[in-house]
């Protein structure tokens, strides 16, 4: 098993940054949130991690069925036929 150093997974995530957008901790107003960072100096490394952290990959909630006024897909193409 390798075990890195901060200092390498801190150059690793600013390679990624530079490639792509990188998502992670960080203090805004002085609230802990998840938001796009530039570098691996705007992560917030030590923190709690927040209730609600999903809200900014998913959201909160979501009905299971939000089609109730249509068929399942698999009965709309029999009666298509």
């Amino acid at each position: 098993m390798t075990i890195t150093t901060r200092t390498a997974l801190a150059d690793w995530l600013d390679q990624l940054a530079q490639e792509a957008s990188l998502i992670a901790p960080r203090e805004v107003d002085g609230v802990l949130l998840y938001r796009a960072v530039t570098s691996s100096n705007d992560i917030q490394w030590e923190y709690t991690r927040p209730a609600l952290s999903k809200g900014s990959f998913l959201p909160a909630h979501r009905a299971l069925n939000d089609d109730r006024e249509r068929p399942p897909a698999h009965l709309a193409q029999r009666d298509a036929s």
